[in-house]
């Protein structure tokens, strides 16, 4: 009968044991840089160039190798202008392209920083977190186990006494 009350008491004190303490763990991220913006100006499209008529010095159509001259028509010379001019203007739009574009790149990379740096914050938060929650547990079980040692005790004396007064 001794063995089944020590048995008895031995599962009561384990069976109240509290359970550890687990913390979420919250998903990692982390971003590569966003590599810089750049534009290949050969790869744009343009217009035909101009086709020149060859020409002698008496005006007549030659091949190029025999001209002396060249002759361009209204429409082939207005394509030369128009060339200049939508070069200058597409490497300037490109230019002012590429500078907006890098500024938004450099933007998103601040993001990825921002988030980086969120992030190692909160896995610092979690970690002082995570010790102050396992130092009150554990000084909770400390209070627990003294409280029961303590109640055991009074038990023991109380049943003690009750013995002695009834012998």
């Amino acid at each position: 009968m001794k063995n089944i009350w020590c048995l008895f008491i031995i599962f009561m004190l384990i069976g109240c044991a509290p359970k550890p303490f687990e913390p979420f763990e919250p998903p990692s991220v982390s971003f590569a840089p966003t590599p810089s913006y750049s534009i290949d100006i050969d790869s744009i499209p343009k217009p035909s160039p101009p086709e020149p008529i060859f020409l002698n010095d008496k005006f007549e159509e030659v091949p190029p190798s025999k001209a002396t001259m060249i002759l361009l028509t209204t429409e082939e010379y207005s394509k030369v202008g128009a060339l200049a001019k939508l070069s200058a203007e597409y490497r300037r739009l490109i230019e002012e392209q590429e500078d907006l574009i890098n500024i938004k790149i450099d933007t998103i990379n601040a993001f990825k920083e921002y988030l980086e740096l969120e992030q190692q914050k909160s896995l610092l938060y979690k970690e002082l977190w995570v010790n102050t929650e396992n130092i009150y547990r554990q000084e909770q079980y400390r209070i627990d186990i003294e409280r029961r040692w303590n109640r055991a005790s009074w038990m023991a004396l109380t049943i003690g006494t009750l013995i002695l007064l009834a012998l």
